[in-house]
């Protein structure tokens, strides 16, 4: 999994200051925004993209998002 990557025109970061962050830049990475907050599913350690919706490795189990990062659900818990 990667630390930025680029899905459907938008670029995803994991917040460098709040890993409980998704950020989303979409002006190809020159500025992010917070896109979600992590309060259920834990701060994130690290993103990528499996079968075209993010996925993302977090300190509660793996998540994934078919919106864009707007939500998440448990893939598998820890």
């Amino acid at each position: 999994m990667d630390d930025v990557l680029k899905l459907n025109g938008e670029v995803f970061r994991i917040c460098p200051i709040d890993s409980r962050k998704l950020e989303v830049s979409l002006d190809d990475g020159r500025t992010f925004s917070t896109r979600y907050h992590a309060t259920q599913i834990g701060a994130f350690i690290s993103i990528g993209i499996e079968d075209g919706k993010l996925i993302a490795d977090t300190e509660k189990g793996i998540c994934y998002s078919s919106n864009y990062g707007r939500s998440w659900l448990f893939k598998k818990r820890f």
